[in-house]
């Protein structure tokens, strides 16, 4: 009886021992997980400034959950994420509807994954602007053609003048399918891509919703 009894009790302590560890890893994925964007950013930043290695190991781990929580409050539907950003040294607003484009072929197919930036965007209180995959070449102009319509001029040359608003594309952009685009990047050249465009009217007025917060 005594034997048995030492038995119950070796289990049961060795199961509590082996039970904590766990039990503190899942309440701290957890507290982790209630935590949004911007606490894991001041808490990575907190990481940092310690410099430890395992300081360093953590702050990496977080990177990665605040990059996919970052990504699940910018999400507005499958193609399109809303955000605000400020200039810390203007204090400047930028309010911006985005997604990523593929390369487009010369007959008009897409190809590679969708790593070319495509944005809609408010600065403060002026906009819409819209900003064509990685256009850097001063004096040059995007040119964006939405579904069968004719193509319009971004009013962006690379960084020459201010850009203009570009009400007229963004008005045919909620209602369209597709657009395709062409962009120059300094030295390179012209570059085309092509941009799903279902899902933008929903962030469109999202885009909107967010501008008027203060």
């Amino acid at each position: 009886m005594r034997v048995a009894l030492l038995i119950i009790l070796f289990f049961s302590i060795s199961g509590c021992a082996s039970k904590q560890p766990l039990d503190r890893a899942t309440e701290k994925t957890r507290m982790e997980s209630s935590l949004t964007a911007g606490d894991l950013e001041r808490k990575i930043d907190s990481l940092r400034s310690i410099g430890t290695m395992d300081a360093m190991k953590e702050s990496i781990n977080l990177s990665k959950e605040w990059a996919k929580k970052l990504d699940r409050e910018r999400r507005v539907n499958e193609n399109w994420s809303v955000d605000c950003t400020v200039d810390q040294v203007t204090t400047l607003k930028r309010n911006f509807a985005s997604t990523f484009g593929q390369l487009m072929a010369y007959n008009g197919s897409a190809y590679g994954g969708n790593h070319i930036p495509f944005q809609v965007y408010f600065l403060g209180e002026s906009g819409p602007f819209v900003s064509v995959g990685f256009h850097t070449y001063p004096g040059r102009y995007p040119t964006v053609r939405v579904d069968d319509n004719d193509p319009i001029r971004v009013q962006n040359d690379g960084g020459v003048s201010a850009p203009k608003p570009d009400s007229i594309l963004v008005a045919l952009m909620c209602t369209g399918k597709v657009a395709r685009a062409r962009y120059h990047s300094w030295p390179d050249g012209s570059q085309d891509m092509i941009v799903n465009l279902i899902g933008f009217e929903e962030a469109w007025l999202r885009l909107l919703e967010r501008k008027r917060q203060p």
